[in-house]
């Protein structure tokens, strides 16, 4: 019986996590944006699993305003994140200011 429950805690703390990751979906480039997007995704999921946080939506976004860097919508239920200056180019951002930014969307789950 202790083995199941463990199971059972387990099972319940995958729930904590990034759900699904959208690229932009008429840039090109797509596969490495995924790839972006899942990595940041797979290195967050630590903290929403402590914090009992749930993404259900991680986008990418290029809005004109060449300053907004992301967006949390709906205390997480949508986190979006310029990954590249223009939806046009392959030139992404560096590794850890993508980073940046999402850590800080993630707390505007709470703030």
């Amino acid at each position: 019986m202790q083995g199941s429950k463990g199971s059972a805690s387990l099972n319940h703390l995958s729930t904590f996590k990034v759900w699904k990751c959208e690229p932009l979906l008429r840039a090109p480039y797509k596969d490495e944006a995924s790839k972006l997007l899942k990595r940041i995704a797979d290195q967050v999921e630590p903290i929403l699993r402590a914090r009992r946080w749930t993404v259900k939506i991680f986008k990418e976004m290029c809005p004109k305003n060449k300053s907004l860097l992301g967006l949390n919508v709906n205390r997480g239920s949508k986190i979006m994140i310029r990954l590249r200056n223009d939806s046009k180019s392959s030139n992404f951002k560096c590794y850890d200011e993508l980073m940046d930014t999402m850590l800080h969307e993630l707390c505007h789950i709470k703030v």
